[in-house]
């Protein structure tokens, strides 16, 4: 008989009360780290326009829901998870997620974006409006290059 086999058979098979519950080590829960298809698939994905976006969720939401979905994202952008290459990442959406939670630098930044958007509007539409002039036929594109000048044009009122 082995020696293995002796010793279990002398060890009691249920605990009994003055022995001692045997310590069983807890694992460390197994973090999924990021393969080489999830690195190619966040190339291809298209960076976020603001703080709404980086962490997934709507204006206007509750901290709560702000909070979860800080959560998901971290989940897989933390550096420990999806690697040195996440750092950036994941301090825009530390940032993203301090600035929404916080009431005050929430307005300043709704503020702000509305002052940004009003202003990129201006600067992609300059060019657009800068030809008309309220008359008809005015040039809203500027002079076609092809035409010269001297082009005709006509406007057709419904």
């Amino acid at each position: 008989e082995s020696e293995s086999a002796t010793l279990w058979r002398t060890m009691p098979h249920r605990f009994h009360a003055g022995w001692p519950r045997p310590v069983i080590p807890r694992r460390r829960p197994s973090f999924p780290r990021a393969d080489r298809n999830s690195e190619a698939t966040c190339k291809t994905c298209p960076p976020p326009q603001d703080f709404y976006q980086s962490l997934n969720v709507r204006q206007g939401v509750s901290p709560q829901e702000i909070k979860n979905g800080f959560r998901a994202i971290t989940k897989k952008c933390h550096p420990d998870i999806a690697g040195k290459e996440a750092t950036d990442t994941c301090s825009l959406v530390n940032k993203a997620y301090k600035t929404l939670m916080d009431p005050m630098l929430r307005a300043k930044y709704i503020s702000e974006s509305k002052k940004w958007e009003h202003s990129m509007f201006q600067k992609i539409y300059a060019n657009i409006i800068e030809g008309y002039d309220g008359k008809p036929a005015s040039r809203w594109l500027g002079e076609d290059p092809e035409k010269g000048p001297n082009e005709h044009r006509g406007v057709f009122v419904d």
